[in-house]
């Protein structure tokens, strides 16, 4: 939301800082796209189970194929997956502010190559990658490394 606020309405915004931000396609190896269409495949088919049969395949296949993110939007799934599958390489490409990306070395979730295209993207981006953190814990055992940078980020681009 906030490459999209500062795309939007670059009058509005100083600078801005992403911690693990998401919103760009990742890199796919041929064998995970393929797992995936097959396990896209199994849902539908699962999916057509319940309504033909009346059975309860669908919500079994996701609690066992399914992300512990995604068993866990419930009714906010739709926008879940809006979220995750959406594209700013554009609105980051236009933003024109100071822009600090800090993203965790160990992250499977928005991975540092996430953090790396938007560096590519943004004009001047400054791109830190945290060793030994993940998707969870850069905000918690990593918390002083990530005030310290978004203290010196700050402090150069305060007015």
């Amino acid at each position: 939301m906030a490459i999209q606020y500062a795309a939007r309405y670059p009058d509005r915004v100083a600078a801005v800082i992403l911690i693990a931000g998401a919103g760009l396609k990742r890199r796919r190896s041929l064998s995970f796209r393929i797992r995936a269409f097959f396990l896209r495949m199994m849902g539908k088919a699962a999916r057509a189970c319940d309504r033909l049969f009346g059975t309860k395949l669908a919500a079994a296949y996701a609690a066992r194929f399914g992300s512990a993110d995604y068993r866990k939007a419930g009714d906010l799934r739709p926008t879940f997956l809006s979220a995750v599958n959406e594209d700013l390489s554009e609105q980051a490409q236009s933003l024109l502010c100071p822009t600090l990306l800090i993203y965790g070395a160990l992250d499977d979730a928005t991975p540092p190559e996430i953090g790396e295209k938007y560096a590519a993207l943004i004009s001047g981006a400054e791109y830190h990658c945290l060793k030994g953190f993940g998707h969870l814990d850069i905000l918690g055992r990593g918390i002083w490394q990530c005030q310290t940078l978004i203290d010196r980020f700050l402090e150069r681009h305060s007015s």
